[in-house]
């Protein structure tokens, strides 16, 4: 977003091209070019409150999600409609108080309140265009790339991540171990459980950088995930699916579950000696996709999270990044802790 220091530039720039305009005028006889107290102060007080109107515009509409272009546009209209109003108001003022001496128009010109509007939008829109280009729209693409390339590297390392939980050693010769363990007294578990590991090793390996995937795409490879967890964890570990299937199809973040369900598994429902549960939740609320993930461990701790704990963190930070307006809500419950995802 523009920093004061550019917005204070931008302003004395523009306040510049403004007054250098009207000196020029009067050095070429123009008569009434150059403005009067009144004109100046009225002037600069308002060109001053129409650029902090585009700046909030502007920063707002990116909040939003809004690219550059979008948001320089957006803001651009809403400060030249704010313009327009203002010299409409301008003329108004002058006919109710001519003691004030403001400026009366140009000879030959309408000294009408419509015509003060155009001409107003028109004038303060090149000035307004000319701060955006120099100051607001270079900065804001330089934040987006910025913002881009931490996106990217955090789908990375959020891979990585997965990469690590899934074919650590001890994952892998565990899991081999309870096929090994069923293999005999339940085949059909066995190969169930051989295919899974198959399908996430195949999965893993696939090389991609989508920004999104559907929810049901997520849960596919969570649901296999979490029965070879299941079996590896008999007695211990359990899950409960509650999914709409009418929401499969919503797109989120890729990868942002998995972060949260691993939290859930190895923080919560694995803490207890058995009986460890979690629910998976997905419904509609509001024209919301709301995601539940809601284990029955000892809930949140009361001391600063663990060293190395980056699941939760990259999570907060890729939906910031490319999903502005999604929320992550961690809070105990009176039998666990429950994560909320919220996308709009």
């Amino acid at each position: 977003m523009a920093k004061p220091k550019s917005i204070l530039l931008g302003l004395l720039a523009a306040l510049s091209v403004l007054y250098v305009r009207d000196l020029t005028r009067a050095a070429f006889g123009v008569p009434n070019a150059l403005p009067t107290l009144a004109d100046f102060l009225i002037g600069s007080i308002w060109l001053s409150g129409e650029m902090v109107v585009l700046t909030v515009a502007f920063n707002q509409s990116m909040r939003r999600g809004h690219g550059p272009k979008r948001a320089a546009l957006i803001g651009l209209l809403v400060a030249g409609a704010m313009s327009a109003m203002g010299d409409a108001i301008y003329v108004a003022i002058r006919h109710r108080f001519p003691s004030w001496g403001l400026l009366p128009p140009d000879a030959g010109e309408p000294d009408t309140a419509m015509y003060s509007f155009v001409t107003g939008f028109v004038d303060s829109g090149l000035v307004l265009a000319l701060w955006t280009l120099a100051f607001l729209y270079p900065t804001a693409l330089r934040e987006a790339f910025e913002r881009a390339s931490e996106a990217r590297h955090l789908r990375r390392e959020m891979e990585l991540y997965r990469l690590r939980t899934t074919l650590e050693p001890h994952f892998v010769l565990n899991t081999l171990n309870a096929i090994s363990g069923v293999m005999t007294e339940e085949p059909e578990t066995a190969r169930q459980l051989v295919g899974d590991l198959g399908t996430l090793l195949r999965d893993l390996v696939r090389k991609s950088d989508d920004r999104e995937r559907t929810l049901g795409e997520e849960l596919e490879w969570l649901e296999r995930y979490t029965a070879i967890l299941e079996t590896r964890h008999p007695g211990r570990l359990a899950f409960e699916w509650d999914v709409d299937p009418a929401l499969r199809a919503h797109r989120v973040p890729a990868l942002v579950l998995q972060p949260l369900v691993e939290n859930a598994v190895q923080h919560g429902a694995l803490r207890r000696r058995s009986n460890g549960r979690i629910r998976l939740s997905a419904r509609s609320e509001k024209e919301q996709l709301v995601v539940t993930i809601e284990d029955n461990g000892p809930g949140l701790p009361s001391e600063a999270p663990r060293d190395g704990a980056r699941g939760l963190e990259m999570v907060r930070r890729r939906l910031a990044l490319e999903s502005p307006d999604a929320t992550l809500q961690l809070e105990s419950t009176h039998g666990g802790t429950r994560a909320t995802l919220t996308f709009a």
